[in-house]
């Protein structure tokens, strides 16, 4: 199941950390755009996952997760401009929710696939649950949550263009960090 998480953290970064407003302004204007997200979080998610990308199958589920990535992305859109009045978060909810469903069926199949061997050390950092949880949830915290405040703003007070609110993501990192290590700590001392 790590490679579910990793997609999950492919997906983040794609979706939320490498996805600028230009990137955005594109995808509302052409297919193209979209294609170039997709195209985007799918080279993180084969970037993250790669000890499994040795079966032609494992290539078949990534084109896959892409393929559904895309559509889902260009639905949403064609929806959004048909309901253009209309002030809506849950089309980007159910949008976030349906890529999960997509990476935890996809996910699922490719841990099921032979990985590569690779040195001890190595795997023992790549499988190590406390990074990928902090790694995952700093991303969250920070440039995820920025957007899902973004999209509430938006419901309340009508079309705003988004700008990313640094400030806000860097006290919720620092915010972020300190807990974290104050849940370990309490962990370590529980033990």
């Amino acid at each position: 199941m790590m490679t579910v998480f990793y997609l999950i953290i492919a997906h983040l970064l794609g979706d939320f950390v490498f996805q600028p407003n230009a990137l955005i302004k594109w995808k509302h204007e052409s297919w193209r755009g979209t294609l170039v997200h997709a195209l985007i979080v799918t080279a993180f998610s084969g970037i993250l996952i790669f000890p499994y990308m040795i079966t032609f199958k494992a290539f078949w589920l990534l084109i896959l997760l892409f393929a559904a990535h895309f559509a889902q992305d260009n639905l949403k859109i064609i929806y959004q401009r048909r309901e253009a009045g209309k002030r809506a978060a849950w089309p980007f909810f159910v949008d976030q929710a349906l890529h999960i469903f997509f990476i935890w069926v996809f996910g699922s199949e490719i841990s099921k696939l032979p990985s590569l061997s690779l040195p001890a050390k190595f795997m023992e950092v790549y499988q190590s649950q406390n990074l990928l949880l902090f790694t995952g949830l700093a991303i969250f915290f920070t440039f995820a949550l920025d957007i899902v405040k973004f999209e509430i703003f938006r419901v309340k007070h009508g079309a705003v263009k988004y700008h990313r609110d640094y400030c806000g993501i860097s006290y919720r990192l620092l915010a972020f960090i300190v807990s974290y290590a104050l849940f370990l700590m309490v962990l370590a001392l529980s033990q």
